[in-house]
């Protein structure tokens, strides 16, 4: 998916973009570019206190569904599931 922009989100609401993203095995994985907006800060918040948040990935329907489970730093990493 080279070139690739995903934008990732969290409750309805875009908080950040997953640049050239890759799968390997039930992981999408890569670059992060965190939204600055207040939900963003809140997301990332409630990563950094041990949550596990559900997110949304993609433009179209249907969007990749997942989880992410620690809070990204240069790359983010989402468990995919069905």
């Amino acid at each position: 998916m080279k070139g690739q922009v995903l934008p990732v989100k969290w409750d309805g609401v875009v908080v950040g973009s997953i640049i050239e993203p890759k799968v390997d095995n039930f992981d999408l994985y890569g670059k992060w570019v965190p939204s600055q907006s207040i939900e963003t800060a809140r997301f990332l918040e409630l990563l950094g206190e041990g949550m596990q948040l559900d997110v949304q990935v993609g433009n179209n329907e249907p969007q990749i569904k997942g989880t992410i489970e620690a809070v990204p730093s240069i790359y983010i990493e989402i468990k995919m599931r069905p």
